[in-house]
């Protein structure tokens, strides 16, 4: 993960394979001791729930940074917003928002093929932005229609909370470019990075601040084990 520093940072992904959700909370803990600069945990349909899991690590943890998920297909923004606003003032101001989907087999478990994400990305990041922001969202868009009572009820910890793009497709890659305040694409294999810069360029330059501080992280697939 780079942006305006130039030191390297890196993200940890752990994932319930790895154990119940009380080792999950211990490895997010242990993360945070060995110096890993944010952790991020996967929300799926029927997986383990990250929203409970980053609950806890916000309260055991004092450094680490938090990538919390915005489940868009399964959740309202409206309840996105909340969780992030909360999830936020607990930690201290560590949280990242990230929305988009790096497959869609999950969500066909549930009938859903996500085949709006593109659009529905959009929107949601402009609700939450505005929510953030501690307006009013009278809101009628393509997908959400919200009245003049769709404002939060609580004061956000911060007026400006990061979003991140999880972006795979050639669209999505250049939306996170264009309205993402940093991507995290699947670069499998490694030297596929370049290549898949190449659409988040192009959606930097049509954005309304193309030279706006924007992080780059490529989500890469590891494999450790004392047992080959």
């Amino acid at each position: 993960m780079t942006g305006a520093s130039a030191r390297p940072r890196f993200q940890i992904r752990l994932i319930d394979d790895l154990g119940d959700h009380r080792a999950l909370v211990a490895l997010g803990q242990l993360a945070d001791e060995l110096g890993f600069d944010s952790l991020m945990f996967p929300h799926s349909p029927f997986r383990a729930n990250s929203w409970v899991l980053n609950a806890a690590i916000a309260q055991t943890t004092k450094r680490i940074g938090l990538s919390a998920a915005g489940p868009i297909h399964t959740t309202d923004p409206s309840e996105i917003a909340t969780y992030v606003v909360a999830l936020d003032e607990i930690s201290g101001g560590r949280v990242s928002v990230r929305l988009g989907a790096h497959n869609f087999d999950t969500l066909r478990w549930t009938g859903l093929d996500g085949s709006d994400v593109v659009p529905r990305v959009r929107e949601v990041a402009e609700l939450l932005r505005s929510l953030f922001r501690g307006e009013v969202v009278a809101h009628q868009g393509p997908m959400y229609h919200w009245t003049s009572n769709a404002y939060l009820r609580v004061k956000p910890y911060r007026p400006i909370v990061p979003i991140w793009i999880t972006p795979i497709g050639d669209e999505l890659l250049e939306l996170s470019g264009e309205i993402g305040d940093g991507t995290l694409p699947m670069v499998t294999p490694p030297e596929s990075a370049a290549l898949i810069m190449e659409p988040i360029r192009r959606g930097l330059e049509r954005s309304a601040s193309p030279a706006r501080p924007f992080e780059k992280c490529a989500f890469v697939w590891l494999a450790i084990s004392e047992d080959g």
